[in-house]
């Protein structure tokens, strides 16, 4: 009888052996049909794809012995270039063009503080701020960095003052821009604030809704019957306020 078992066969990056030596001319000739390989018929066991044959003309890709996935495609740039891949440049980073725009993902400027090294003491400097904003309508003339309360019965932000309930107890946010009454204006909701002015704050102390002047902050609490104590967040430099309004606040009695 005859035995036909023979096919016991292993693939390597650019070689197919033949661990099993009988009809070593028959696995040839099939190789040869089926997959395009130039074959050893020199029957040493190797089947080798020769240099000239390794996707030299598909024009997608460069491959040596020692790639290990597609380097370098044709279309791959460092330069922003519609229907390129982006690659890094010499710096090792992605060109400024290369950001999104209104019509795709995202917009970033010059003060966009995504992702990078975001701790305790990051302070964006000057007059700016980092975190979830929107835009908004003011119900009256706001400065930057005014603490602004939303009512809802207008849909506009005001000045917050701890003294009342409905300016205390409500959505909080800050303007980060100077606007007149009816105007637009960017809120603030959670973030980093930084004032281009000191404000003379202790760092890591509370800061919390000040009763006496509205729109202010303040870092005493307060602590007069009737006011209400609401944190709005943490100082992490003399002009820098880490902005995260608590939604819990207490009436003094």
């Amino acid at each position: 009888m005859t035995d036909y078992t023979l096919l016991s066969t292993r693939f390597t990056a650019a070689t197919v052996v033949n661990t099993t030596p009988t009809l070593i001319a028959n696995l040839e000739a099939a190789l040869a049909g089926l997959l395009g390989l130039t074959v050893d018929v020199a029957h040493t066991g190797a089947c080798v794809i020769p240099d000239n044959e390794k996707a030299a003309a598909s024009g997608v890709a460069s491959l040596d012995a020692a790639s290990l996935v597609v380097q370098n495609p044709a279309n791959a740039t460092a330069t922003p270039t519609a229907s390129k891949i982006p690659i890094a440049d010499a710096s090792g980073k992605l060109a400024a063009g290369w950001g999104g725009s209104a019509s795709t993902l995202c917009a970033l400027d010059a003060n966009a503080r995504m992702a990078t090294d975001i701790g305790e003491n990051v302070d964006p400097g000057g007059a700016t701020a980092w975190g979830v904003k929107f835009a908004g309508t003011a119900g009256e003339i706001l400065a930057y960095g005014d603490v602004i309360y939303f009512k809802a019965a207008d849909s506009k932000w005001w000045k917050a003052k701890a003294d009342a309930s409905a300016t205390a107890t409500v959505r909080l946010g800050i303007s980060l821009s100077a606007a007149a009454a009816d105007a637009a204006v960017t809120v603030l909701r959670m973030g980093v604030c930084h004032w281009a002015a000191t404000q003379s704050w202790t760092v890591g102390a509370v800061a919390y809704l000040s009763a006496a002047t509205a729109g202010a902050i303040t870092q005493t609490c307060p602590s007069t019957a009737t006011q209400f104590v609401r944190v709005l967040g943490h100082a992490i430099a003399a002009d820098c306020l880490e902005f995260f309004p608590s939604p819990e606040w207490v009436e003094i009695q």
